[in-house]
């Protein structure tokens, strides 16, 4: 029974591996000790197309490696006010769970003092 199981879990794991995204160890090695890079540059080094739907398909990847998105001059070689740039930064701090001010209760009624 333990061996049919086994066979099982492997078969699982062959799998999972064969359909996971063939982008994603490419990926993970282009941004290995970088804390941000372009899209555009990213996709030279994996060697994809430069179209919408190789961005797409990265942003998958990087959204599920916890990367941030973002626009910025600096990313691009010589950026100058209209130049603009996208690409990704891995988070300086952890991301928390904030409540939107509007929707949080009071902790203490306000106090309507009018001075009387």
């Amino acid at each position: 029974m333990a061996c049919f199981m086994d066979r099982l879990r492997q078969a699982q794991a062959e799998l999972a591996e064969r359909n996971a995204e063939p982008w994603q160890q490419k990926l993970e090695a282009a941004v290995r000790g970088k804390d941000a890079i372009s899209t555009v540059a990213l996709m030279e080094l994996i060697g994809c197309p430069k179209n919408t739907a190789s961005a797409r398909r990265i942003a998958k990847v990087m959204l599920s490696m916890n990367f941030v998105p973002l626009k910025s001059r600096r990313l691009v070689p010589g950026g100058f006010r209209s130049t603009m740039g996208r690409g990704w930064a891995r988070p300086i701090r952890e991301a928390r769970n904030v409540v939107p001010l509007l929707h949080q209760k009071p902790s203490q009624p306000l106090s309507t003092n009018n001075g009387d």
